[in-house]
């Protein structure tokens, strides 16, 4: 899936705008983004080790960035895990409707059935964060706000502890 490796908008350090621009190096073009509005949303990502244009977040699901070119793609991913996990869940419960009405809930093998209910209930549980997701996501769209600046700004703890499970899952994929 091109989510997954994809390019999601990797500026490299080697680009010609900077000595157009007339800048030292790449952290000083990203800082006087002022002066330089084609790099307003380039951010650097300390897990992939990467300044990507557009910059929302680092998604641990997918192992990569979400930025400028593939930010409609994991919008439309989120939204296909919604669809798939609510009509898994309506048709869940259609099936647990009719054994109930029909009278076989005495004949039907429960282990069956006791799998049907339980996996119902965690598809709604994971419907109900991905619709939160997907609604932060789309508010971020229409209010310009990227995951990343609204955490760190609001959250700088979380930022930290963030940064501390970093080191420990780079810490431990070295070793392994």
């Amino acid at each position: 899936c091109r989510i997954l490796s994809g390019d999601p908008g990797i500026v490299a350090y080697e680009s010609s705008f900077l000595e157009e621009a007339g800048c030292k190096d790449f952290v000083d073009a990203i800082c006087s983004s002022e002066k330089y509005p084609s790099l307003s949303r380039v951010r650097h990502c300390n897990c992939c080790k990467a300044n990507v244009r557009g910059y929302d977040h680092h998604c641990p699901a997918f192992g990569n960035c979400i930025g400028q070119k593939n930010h409609r793609l994991f919008m439309a991913l989120l939204t296909g895990f919604v669809v798939a996990e609510s009509t898994y869940t309506m048709c869940s419960t259609k099936y647990i409707t009719s054994c109930i009405t029909s009278g076989t809930l005495r004949t039907e093998n429960h282990l069956s059935l006791n799998m049907v209910i339980g996996t119902m209930l965690f598809s709604v549980l994971q419907v109900i964060w991905q619709v939160v997701f997907l609604i932060w996501h789309v508010y971020g769209i229409c209010f310009n706000i990227r995951t990343d600046e609204w955490v760190m700004s609001n959250f700088p703890c979380f930022g930290l502890f963030l940064h501390q499970l970093q080191v420990v899952f780079s810490f431990a994929v070295s070793y392994s």
